[in-house]
């Protein structure tokens, strides 16, 4: 498959923005307690945006803050920072491809790659 310039670009600032992600207090393979789980779900959906303090992200935090704020009162099987790490990827992808979302529940993740993408 051959990439121009502009989509070995995108790539590389994609890996920057995913290198970029980091969290407060709760690590990725920390096993977190179950109630704690439902505190960040439940405080999202009432308007909290604890999930959204707990990750920081290097590139374009307040705009994805700001972007996903009301989506993440949806109830959803996903995080913040995944709903983040998808905005940003169907941002990148040419205008020949499409974001593809199987399985939509509650349409959080489907939503997150369609929210400020109009192509």
């Amino acid at each position: 498959m051959e990439y121009d310039t502009q989509q070995l670009t995108a790539r590389m600032n994609y890996s920057d923005f995913l290198t970029g992600i980091s969290f407060r207090f709760i690590k990725p393979k920390t096993r977190m307690p179950r109630r704690l789980a439902r505190l960040l779900n439940k405080s999202s959906r009432l308007g909290i945006p604890l999930e959204q303090w707990i990750t920081t992200l290097l590139e374009e935090d307040g705009y994805m803050k700001r972007t996903l704020n009301d989506l993440c009162k949806v109830p959803k099987m996903s995080s913040f920072a995944m709903g983040a790490i998808i905005h940003r990827g169907v941002s990148l992808m040419p205008k020949d491809q499409a974001f593809v979302n199987v399985g939509v529940w509650h349409g959080f993740t489907f939503l997150c790659g369609m929210i400020n993408n109009p192509d």
